[in-house]
């Protein structure tokens, strides 16, 4: 997938720009003695099913599809007491 492409108001672009540079040239990496090297990183995407994204989890899987998350990122929301009411209803609030 091109995660390049999207709405340039988000953040989620100017992000996937730098990852692709560090990804593909490196960045510049200083050390504890103020030497820089240039680094590579290396990244992978997540399965969706396992690590959905709020509007997956809250709005689009099953029950049986959302017994194998492992984490759940709580967006696609508005608001503090929105994102721990929405935790809270689906039984992932443990406070």
């Amino acid at each position: 997938d091109d995660l390049s492409k999207g709405d340039p108001s988000k953040n989620q672009v100017p992000f996937n720009n730098v990852l692709d540079v560090a990804m593909s040239s490196g960045i510049p990496v200083p050390d504890h003695n103020g030497n820089t090297t240039v680094k590579k990183i290396t990244a992978a995407f997540l399965p969706n099913r396992l690590f959905p994204n709020g509007k997956l989890y809250f709005e689009e899987m099953t029950d049986a599809e959302r017994e194998g998350a492992m984490v759940v990122h709580n967006n696609w929301i508005i608001g503090y007491d929105e994102k721990i009411n929405r935790f809270k209803d689906f039984d992932l609030w443990a406070l």
